[in-house]
């Protein structure tokens, strides 16, 4: 994503050693999007969980598919969290700088699968999406949702995406990208 500053900054899935103990979030920086630098970890599982550890409680406590967004002057990452709980919540940079430290800001899940995404639209509603297409506006503190949620559906009646779907817009027109699957035998498409 482009910064407040004019440079480039990214997240995504930090994995050390062990997929399912992945316990840090890292923010990156660069200036010409060839050069990243590591700019370390914005939070730790170790260190600034709260509710995440009880909710994770022994089993393996991975942290995945983190986003960055920059929303209302402030950075925002949003997250997905352990194996048994699949769900996100989102952090809050105490610093309003990309490189944070970040803040936990919500009391337990925000959404009950994973992969999650913000989309701000043009009067600065912001909503977020997630799991397999699902829709929601998010509340002004942005630790929770706002109204009911929806499910993407194609003209065709199927479900929208498979995780991870991520909404824009350009001139008017509002765009989503979102992995999908083949499957003949199961009616996902003939061809």
């Amino acid at each position: 994503m482009s910064g407040h500053d004019g440079r480039y900054y990214m997240t995504g899935t930090y994995v050390p050693a062990d997929w399912a103990n992945t316990k840090e979030i890292h923010v990156y920086r660069s200036d010409d999007l060839e050069n990243w630098e590591d700019l370390g970890a914005v939070w730790n599982y170790e260190k600034d969980a709260t509710w995440q550890k009880e909710l994770i409680a022994d089993g393996p406590s991975p942290i995945w598919a983190p986003e960055l967004h920059y929303i209302r002057g402030n950075y925002y990452i949003c997250y997905s969290l352990g194996w048994g709980s699949m769900s996100g919540a989102v952090l809050r940079s105490s610093t309003g700088l990309p490189e944070g430290p970040y803040e936990d800001i919500c009391s337990g899940p925000v959404f009950d699968y994973i992969d999650s995404s913000f989309f701000v639209d043009d009067d600065g509603t912001v909503y977020a999406l997630w799991s397999d297409g699902l829709l929601a506006e998010m509340n002004r503190d942005m630790n929770g949702l706002k109204g009911s949620v929806t499910a993407l559906i194609s003209e065709s009646g199927m479900q929208v995406g498979f995780e991870g779907c991520y909404l824009f817009k350009i001139g008017g027109l509002y765009y989503l990208l979102f992995p999908s699957y083949y499957v003949k035998d199961f009616g996902y498409g003939d061809s």
